[in-house]
């Protein structure tokens, strides 16, 4: 699954799996495609050398520590806004040194995704994406030796604006603390989803397997009458693989703050938490937009029963 970078997204005008070469190289020029908090350019792939290992780690441990964000490889820069492209090579050795670089120089790992945009005129040449979500692990450091002197000895990156800060001593504590603090809201709302599943078909006489799935990645759900109906097209398309042959789901409703999904007895439930009484999704497709919202938004939850 491919990361979701929502502003990036609203720039480039697709999600980053669908874009093309030319939508990128028309960033040539543009003021409101500047490096910022979550975009960066690099005119050239990171090498061997022990300061770009530095950079690389340090670059995507940034992003990982802040709100996620884009490199975008093969694209130059004048003062932040991309001014020429330049074709990087899209071969495998590239894409196998980015993964034992950042596998090997950050702690724990920062968790990315290479999305190569080819030229169509030059193959094997384009765009090197590396989109970093946010991450539930940080924060991450780069274990990388210095390769020049530094007073930021904890070596903890986080992107500020279109620049690198490094999180002091108080910053890396609140992160461990915000990191343990989300692994017990995920580890509730999944006993809070389940049991509310196991509560509904407990007088039920078939057994059951249920399987509940809390995201790692914050998110949000909205629900108005367009979506809803994609909703319904896209879940009615899905093909279910139960061990009994193949089925579909069939009646797609909105519930209080979920939607309701039924083929047969089984039922799936998928929940959009809000941070508030008065932001909860919709009762019926009719209502107006409603999001989960806040700082640190939970995502929706999934609870699916098989009987």
């Amino acid at each position: 699954m491919v990361t979701r970078l929502r502003r990036l997204e609203g720039l480039l005008g697709a999600r980053l799996n669908d874009l093309d070469y030319k939508a990128i190289s028309e960033l040539v020029g543009n003021t409101d495609a500047a490096e910022a908090e979550d975009l960066d350019y690099k005119r050239q792939h990171y090498t061997g050398s022990d300061p770009s290992r530095e950079e690389l780690a340090k670059d995507v441990a940034a992003f990982a520590n802040h709100t996620g964000g884009l490199l975008i490889l093969g694209m130059a820069e004048n003062k932040g806004v991309p001014s020429r492209v330049f074709d990087v090579d899209l071969d495998d050795s590239h894409l196998r040194h980015i993964r034992q670089v950042i596998a090997n120089n950050t702690a724990p790992p920062v968790p990315y995704e290479t999305i190569p945009v080819h030229n169509p005129d030059v193959p094997g040449t384009g765009f090197l994406l590396i989109a970093v979500p946010r991450s539930p692990y940080g924060p991450h450091a780069v274990t990388t030796q210095p390769t020049k002197l530094s007073r930021d000895g904890l070596r903890y990156p986080r992107r500020g604006g279109s620049q690198t800060e490094w999180l002091t001593e108080t910053d890396v504590a609140t992160a461990y603390r915000n990191r343990s603090t989300a692994a017990a809201e995920r580890d509730r709302r999944l006993d809070d989803v389940e049991a509310e599943l196991v509560d509904a078909v407990a007088s039920r006489t078939t057994p059951h397997l249920i399987v509940t799935l809390v995201p790692e990645q914050a998110g949000d759900m909205v629900i108005d009458s367009g979506r809803f109906a994609r909703y319904q097209e896209e879940l009615r398309a899905t093909q279910l693989y139960l061990g009994q042959g193949v089925s579909n789901f069939g009646q797609v409703v909105v519930g209080a703050r979920r939607l309701i999904v039924t083929e047969g007895a089984g039922r799936c439930t998928r929940r959009s938490r809000a941070t508030s009484s008065t932001h909860c999704c919709a009762r019926c497709p009719s209502s107006p937009p409603t999001r989960a919202t806040g700082q640190q938004p939970l995502a929706p939850a999934t609870s699916v029963c098989l009987s």
